[in-house]
């Protein structure tokens, strides 16, 4: 082995990619001491995105004032990948860590996330990645859009900013405040779900529960999106209410796709894009990637998804360590991964995973490692 690429996800709640690379790199020095290994710490457009990002790239970390989901001022990280390249995501603004879960979720807005964008834009970006992973709100994003000019204005022909309640009162939406330089700014969200704006299979229907919505609350959140849908169809002629990953950040990526003609992308593949993913594999003997979980959402845009996808072009075997398999292995296979492999070695409680992971992780490297060098 000459040339080996580490392209893993977190093992959410216990392993960061950084420590899975530290990890697997130690195993594989045990066989192959000269092997010239490089590793890519992913993220598939969720929370931790920005840290992601700049660490792959060699950037800067920035911190600007914001306005939180409940309209508290915060201070949140966003940062520059080059000197025109810049990454926030919504949930350093308006995530639920950073949100008063007693403050309903059709009462929050993403405003913070808009004022994030246009801090980058005032920078000198001229591009700008926005992750929208882990949100707290349901507003369609109509609050980042407001930060970013676009005027909103009730049945009363009044000027607001809405949230998911009061987007029931949305009548009219009007691009004329927003700046030229914003228009001249390439905007390129970033997600790891395919979920619409509206429906069974939507924004409100998937997410509104974890962000506290009742069963009724619901019902009403999604007719509000979808109204939402219909003025910027009206209003602005772009058609998202069935536009893939629209559903992203309560709704926000169909917002901001609308008011802005944003393209939607998977995280992890423009992370790959970023780092040259498809350069640097080119020449590589192998590449190892992994999750916590291996399971059907796997192939859902997460990271082994995009990594298997672009080594699949290239030919290049992929092997993924997880901690549990829990799904049919044939259409992984099928997608470009050679073969999966568990890091547990014995039966553990959920405490006992956690604290075994790193050693469990070591032990199963240098084990492939040493099969491996047997069949060369």
């Amino acid at each position: 082995m000459k040339k080996i690429v580490l392209a893993p996800d977190s093992f959410k709640g216990t392993l960061t990619s950084a420590d899975i690379c530290h990890i697997v790199e130690k195993g594989v020095r045990e066989q192959y001491p000269q092997a010239d290994i490089r590793s890519i710490l992913t993220s598939d457009g969720g929370e931790g995105v920005v840290d992601a990002f700049v660490k792959n790239v060699g950037g800067k970390i920035m911190r600007s004032s914001t306005t939180n989901a409940t309209g508290e001022r915060i201070k949140a990280a966003w940062g520059w990948l080059d000197a025109k390249t810049a990454i926030v995501e919504s949930a350093a603004a308006v995530g639920l860590p950073q949100t008063d879960m007693n403050v309903a979720v059709a009462d929050r807005t993403s405003y913070g996330v808009g004022e994030m964008i246009l801090a980058a834009i005032r920078g000198g970006a001229r591009h700008v990645l926005v992750g929208l992973g882990g949100s707290s709100t349901n507003d369609g994003g109509a609050g980042a859009a407001a930060a970013l000019g676009i005027r909103f204005y009730n049945s009363q022909d009044k000027q607001y900013v809405p949230t998911g309640r009061t987007l029931a009162d949305l009548k009219r939406i009007d691009r004329s405040g927003v700046n030229d330089l914003v228009d001249q700014t390439e905007i390129t969200l970033i997600t790891d779900v395919f979920h619409t704006m509206c429906g069974p299979a939507g924004a409100t229907a998937v997410f509104g529960p974890q962000k506290g919505a009742g069963s009724e609350e619901l019902i009403w959140l999604d007719r509000n999106l979808e109204h939402l849908a219909n003025c910027i169809a009206r209003d602005l002629d772009q058609e998202v209410v069935d536009l893939p990953g629209g559903g992203a950040a309560g709704g926000m990526g169909a917002g901001l796709a609308g008011c802005f003609n944003c393209q939607i992308k998977l995280g992890i593949e423009a992370l790959l894009e970023v780092v040259k993913f498809d350069t640097l594999i080119k020449d590589a003997d192998l590449i190892i990637t992994g999750e916590g979980r291996l399971d059907a959402q796997s192939l859902q845009g997460k990271v082994i998804y995009g990594v298997t996808k672009a080594a699949k072009r290239r030919n290049v075997p992929v092997i993924a360590l997880v901690g549990d398999i829990a799904a049919d292995l044939m259409p992984f296979y099928e997608a470009g991964l050679t073969a999966a492999f568990s890091i547990q070695q014995r039966p553990l409680t959920s405490e006992n995973i956690k604290l075994c992971a790193g050693t469990d992780l070591y032990v199963t490297v240098v084990n492939l490692m040493r099969w491996l060098k047997t069949c060369q």
